[in-house]
């Protein structure tokens, strides 16, 4: 928030008055500490993914609910092919 402010300044802001801003020291200190406040952070992409934020009890059924249900779906499309293009029964 403060390069922004800075950079909004009617004569802009020169590298000086941000690189201790930028460099990427106070961005440690946000992984480090855990405190969002501290200085620069990046979730990347996958945030978009992120719709609740579960208890680790619920996020543990969560993820083998979701690994029954794929290991379930992909066991049925096995089961459907049911022999290999020679006639063969399936080794899988």
């Amino acid at each position: 928030m403060e390069v922004v402010r800075l950079e909004n300044r009617p004569e802009g802001a020169k590298f000086e008055e941000v690189r201790d801003l930028v460099s990427g020291a106070r961005g440690k200190t946000v992984y480090e500490t855990g405190d969002i406040d501290a200085g620069i952070w990046s979730a990347g992409i996958t945030v978009g993914l992120i719709h609740d934020i579960p208890s680790c009890k619920d996020l543990c059924a969560n993820f083998e609910r979701d690994a029954e249900q794929h290991i379930n779906r992909l066991s049925q499309l096995v089961a459907q092919k049911g022999s290999s293009s020679a006639g063969r029964p399936s080794k899988l």
